[in-house]
């Protein structure tokens, strides 16, 4: 049986539920980047820089950019105790939290260096997500 949630959630909450964004400890269900179902690697996935750079624009534009879908198999033994797993989005999830991690810049402007209006209105943009309960 799957169960399919949808909701929105913030830029920086999923910034925050990712398991390897900035060592902090999340209290609650973490989301791992990289998947089985994922092209690339957790670090670096397929997305060039430009790539990145262009979707972060976009969500700065507020242009529509897709659901994120994360997925957790409540079949295994100990997937209560699992991550989310990120089954559509990696890319732009990884994106996301690179470019909060200075990683690169997008107009010329590191995460770090925005304004803090500018960058409290960046992590308070909504990401649509859908949630696949195995």
């Amino acid at each position: 049986m799957v169960r399919v949630d949808t909701n929105t959630i913030t830029i920086i909450n999923l910034y925050k539920r990712n398991v390897n964004s900035n060592g902090d400890v999340f209290e609650g269900d973490q989301i791992k980047v990289s998947s089985d179902f994922q092209r690339g690697d957790e670090e670096t996935g397929v997305w060039d820089k430009k790539r990145k750079q262009g979707f972060i624009d976009s969500l700065q534009k507020s242009f529509p950019t897709g659901i994120l879908t994360f997925v957790k198999d409540y079949g295994r033994a100990t997937a209560y105790q699992d991550n989310w797993v990120t089954l559509d989005g990696g890319n732009r999830f990884r994106a996301m939290r690179d470019y909060m991690n200075d990683k690169f810049m997008v107009n010329d402007v590191f995460y770090s260096a925005l304004e803090p209006d500018v960058k409290a209105a960046f992590n308070n943009i909504i990401v649509p997500c859908q949630w696949l309960s195995i």
